[in-house]
């Protein structure tokens, strides 16, 4: 039986997440001149406001 999560670390963190690679998913990111929006699957699961972007051109 193969696991339906899987464990990771990072950074002295630790969290428990699904094995993603079961199913198809959708993943997209958002920019405009003030934040930058992460989708997973439809949801917002992360953004970052112009001020934590570090500038790069």
């Amino acid at each position: 039986m193969r696991p339906s999560s899987v464990v990771y670390t990072m950074d002295k963190q630790v969290w428990e997440a699904p094995v993603l690679s079961r199913e198809y998913h959708v993943w997209g990111c958002e920019f405009t001149p003030e934040e930058v929006r992460i989708y997973f699957d439809g949801r917002l699961v992360g953004f970052n406001n112009r001020k934590g972007i570090a500038a790069c051109c």
